[in-house]
């Protein structure tokens, strides 16, 4: 069996209680009602795993409990409705199927006041032509090219566009914070309900844009998803890269960009 090397640890708990079970140490039969991640320590301890979140979605689907290290249940929590049993480490599992001691299920999530980009489209005085399609743009969710010399503020105002974007709904929030859970950046459970805004280096590789590699990675495109995306100097990114990217913004891109172009795309819309 191949297992992903970012992932294979996920499945240590799950793998020890297997073992345990088929040796007759905890009740076979208790297994089904649960779904188990968490990497374990040589001491038993459960360390924190990325991607936590969508396995949340998945139990809660299934309508079934998951067992999951203390780590990661603020971001489980997330998902409404989901039956969490956070553990710190293998003995705490052990005496749950045992019945000796049950894990406290999660609490509900205490409302937390919502991240901020620290910048704000307000900020931008003048600009008027370029702030309305800026408006246009994020009302409709349409892709937007940028052209102008150096300094105009090209760069400024694309930075400031997601501040201007509505809230995610639930929906949409799980969405992202899903690709964000299993990313190498991981989740910010403040900023969750807030649209994501990438903006990756005009050097970057065609799998850093649309993700891929040995150890499969969601790439900017998909980290952008339900937010925008800004890609700066188009013509001096490479053609590889801009061969990836042609199938979902052909109709908005002009084949032939200006040398100072800024596209911002919206990788969610149709």
């Amino acid at each position: 069996m191949f297992l992903c090397q970012n992932y294979k640890y996920n499945f240590d708990l799950a793998i020890a209680l297997g073992i345990l079970a088929a040796s007759e140490q905890i009740p076979k039969n208790r297994l089904d009602e649960y779904e188990c991640i968490g990497e374990l320590s040589l001491g038993g301890e459960l360390r924190v795993i990325p991607g936590a979140l969508p396995v949340a979605i998945h139990s809660r689907n299934a309508n079934r409990q998951l067992i999951l290290p203390v780590g990661n249940a603020a971001e489980a929590a997330l998902i409404k409705d989901a039956r969490l049993l956070p553990a710190n480490n293998l003995l705490e599992v052990c005496a749950h199927f045992t019945g000796q001691r049950l894990i406290d299920p999660q609490a509900s999530p205490v409302a937390m006041e919502q991240g901020a980009y620290g910048v704000d489209f307000a900020d931008v005085h003048g600009q008027f032509h370029v702030k309305r399609a800026m408006e246009i743009a994020a009302a409709g969710a349409h892709n937007l090219i940028m052209l102008g010399p150096p300094g105009t503020g090209k760069s400024m105002l694309a930075a400031r566009l997601p501040t201007i974007l509505p809230e995610l709904s639930e929906q949409q929030a799980q969405e992202t914070a899903a690709i964000a859970s299993i990313s190498d950046h991981g989740l910010d459970v403040s900023r969750w309900r807030l649209p994501p805004f990438r903006a990756p280096h005009h050097t970057a590789s065609a799998a850093a844009l649309v993700g891929g590699g040995s150890n499969p990675k969601p790439g900017e495109i998909s980290l952008s998803h339900n937010g925008a995306l800004f890609l700066d100097e188009l013509v001096v990114s490479t053609g590889r890269s801009w061969k990836c990217c042609a199938s979902p913004w052909k109709p908005a891109i002009s084949p032939f960009p200006a040398p100072i172009g800024r596209l911002i795309s919206r990788p969610n819309s149709s």
